[in-house]
């Protein structure tokens, strides 16, 4: 009764914030939902990702055995299925493949933000942390979804926790933090730098430990593990080893070639998301940095120099001008370090310098940085370095190391002296306010000594922090300026504006107005839907359907994962969808039993030779071709139109879809 009476109060004394914040966060997230889901229809199944998982859930649903694999990460080991929990109440509910993400893509996103705003409001008050919040929605926020890459809720749930340890002095706030970091590895161990914070933690604060509260913790997460760690027992751990020391799994070939491709601040190091050196475009290499014998350090160099700005280098979060995105990073940059000055107030009198340091001029402060930043952008030139070289030439991996540093060493060394400058000044906190901005740089350095250069996405998990730390920057630097509510308020809208992801929502919008909220069903689902139809008239609960796919993910994961046979999709699809099995579980997805054939062709046509003798092409939809054996009768549908047949009924492929997503008239332009 007490409890719920302080509940009451605790909802009766916050009711204004509430009523506040809850709606801002919410719309933010609902908004990034709209777009992320724009056009869903129409949207083509290809997210082999995801498809394990998928099919994982559907065969537990059919009392088949607990997953025990997730997909196969970039090494070629397997990585943990963790996500499959994740979609299995959706693949329970609804029966389209489309949507499978949706429910556990609102639930992480949504906890992501509130956990966000909670985290940072205790540290450091509403204003502060709404703030944050508003920045992070307005970013690219759902589009990671339940991609099995490292989701910040797991983070910022650990990160809750641990803050709660800190404050109230109870081990049980450990055992959740423990659970949830669990959890969040058993879905993907890209959060694994995340762990390294909490001895820091016990180390500064030496918040209790208790022998229950870890033991417990300890099983529950051996139960969480317990179907992969029994898999990989019969593997002799290979997997778990290849992912944890970022080396490809036995026999699978050789590792991905070491380039380092020598970006500069905020500059973008890939083309559609694929890492330049590997584009084979033009000039493509002509600022790889090689890790050739003699020159391994400059390699080394130029990926610590690369990783310093990952996520403000205008790839996934970021798309915008790579002066504006530097400047984002230089702002974070003096959080960074501002934190750490907050920090080492606390130790002041231990080292007496440091109240000298902070009663220093501001104008001086800015002299000593302008001052230092062109002497590095100077001596920085591999032309003056050049004169002090043997034969006064540097070698091609020597220039393009100095050139990065030209332009980082100025940011990097103002950003200290800003930053620690500020921090020594600003008002003096409890130190566990500070804590969840100084418990940032052990992930961050982590992450920049041993991320690999060609896989940005190490990172993604990490936005949300560097997000709030780029905010508080800004905060307490207008702090020290002016305290002027207004231009704070100012200052969150230009940052908002700036991480605003418009080249990727223009596309989703102009789709909305030209087809409608939710589109048109894709190709694939159409041939899906027209061998359902001809499954119906000839009461038949399974199909022989074999398949010739262009896409090629699955061809280089097959001789690995049979999961990844040719034409799974379709396979599930048709399972989930209508409840047809295909007979035909061949590798190659072609077996002599065929009766029905798909073939994905650049220029699809009935009137096309068939590749198979026998099979004739009976109906075409988009870029498939579907063919059946010649002694089977049918009717030609050439323009993928299921009224050509006398005897055809209407298909919707609306069948066990929530009415809102199909309902496209509930919005706007629908």
């Amino acid at each position: 009764m007490k409890t719920g009476s302080n509940w009451k109060a605790t909802i009766a004394a916050n009711r204004k914030e509430i009523l506040l914040v809850v709606p801002i966060l919410l719309s933010l997230v609902l908004f990034s939902f709209l777009m992320r889901y724009r056009g869903w229809r129409s949207a083509p199944l290809g997210d082999w990702d995801m498809l394990v998982y998928y099919l994982g859930a559907d065969s537990m649903l059919h009392n088949g055995p607990i997953m025990e694999k997730g997909d196969l990460s970039s090494y070629q080991s397997y990585q943990p299925p963790g996500t499959v929990y994740l979609v299995l109440p959706t693949v329970a509910l609804l029966k389209d493949a489309r949507l499978f993400t949706l429910p556990g893509d609102l639930l992480v996103n949504i906890s992501t933000m509130f956990l966000l705003y909670l985290i940072f409001r205790q540290a450091f008050g509403k204003g502060l942390a709404l703030a944050i919040g508003i920045v992070f929605g307005c970013s690219r926020l759902v589009f990671m979804g339940l991609w099995p890459i490292g989701h910040p809720v797991y983070v910022l749930g650990m990160l809750w926790f641990l803050m709660q340890w800190i404050r109230k002095r109870s081990a049980w706030w450990l055992f959740g933090a423990l659970v949830i970091g669990a959890f969040g590895l058993y879905v993907d161990l890209a959060i694994l730098p995340f762990l390294f914070v909490l001895p820091i933690l016990w180390i500064i604060f030496r918040p209790p430990l208790r022998p229950i509260p870890i033991l417990l913790a300890c099983v529950a997460g051996l139960l969480i593990w317990a179907p992969y760690l029994h898999y990989e027992s019969t593997n002799s751990f290979a997997d778990l080893k290849s992912i944890l020391f970022l080396k490809p799994a036995p026999g699978t070939g050789p590792a991905t070639p070491t380039y380092c491709y020598a970006s500069l601040p905020g500059e973008m190091d890939s083309i559609n998301e694929v890492y330049i050196p590997f584009t084979g475009a033009p000039g493509s290499m002509d600022r790889v940095v090689f890790s050739e014998p003699g020159f391994e350090k400059y390699h080394t160099l130029c990926v610590l120099l690369s990783n310093l700005d990952r996520n403000f280098d205008g790839g996934y979060f970021l798309s915008t001008n790579p002066v504006i995105a530097a400047a984002l990073w230089f702002l974070f940059l003096i959080g960074m370090f501002l934190s750490a000055g907050m920090a080492l107030v606390h130790g002041e009198e231990k080292i007496g310098l440091l109240g000298r340091l902070r009663k220093i001029d501001p104008k001086i402060i800015l002299g000593v940085c302008l001052v230092g930043s062109l002497v590095l952008f100077g001596i920085m030139n591999p032309d003056f370095l050049a004169r002090f070289s043997a034969g006064g030439k540097l070698h091609t991996e020597t220039r393009l190391v100095v050139i990065q540093l030209k332009y980082y060493s100025p940011l990097i060394f103002s950003a200290i002296i800003l930053g620690l400058y500020l921090g020594l000044r600003a008002p003096k906190r409890p130190l566990q306010d500070v804590a969840p901005f100084l418990v940032v740089w052990i992930p961050w350095l982590i992450l920049v000594i041993v991320a690999e250069r060609t896989r940005s996405e190490r990172f993604f998990w990490f936005w949300s922090l560097q997000v709030a730390v780029l905010v508080f920057a800004v905060y307490q630097i207008l702090e020290a300026v002016s305290n002027n509510v207004w231009l704070k308020r100012g200052a969150v809208l230009i940052m908002a504006v700036l991480v605003f992801p418009l080249s990727y929502y223009l596309p989703s919008i102009n789709g909305w107005i030209e087809n409608g909220y939710s589109g048109k069903d894709s190709s694939q689902i159409q041939v899906v839907d027209y061998l359902h139809h001809e499954m119906e008239l000839e009461g038949k609960g399974s199909i022989s359907l074999g398949y010739s796919l262009l896409s090629t993910f699955y061809g280089n994961a097959q001789p690995i994962d049979s999961r990844m046979r040719n034409g799974s999709y379709f396979d599930l699809i048709l399972e989930t969808r209508w409840g047809i099995r295909n007979l035909d579980q061949s590798r190659t997805g072609i077996d002599s039993a065929d009766t029905w054939r798909i073939l994905e062709s650049d220029n699809p046509s009935l009137t096309s030779p068939s590749p198979w003798e026998g099979f004739v092409p009976v109906a075409v939809f988009g870029r498939y071709v579907v063919y059946r054996l010649e002694n089977e009768k049918t009717i030609l549908c050439p323009n993928a139109s299921f009224t050509c047949r006398s005897n055809a009924h209407s298909l919707s492929g609306r069948y066990n879809v929530p009415k809102i997503f199909n309902d496209i008239s509930l919005f706007p332009f629908g």
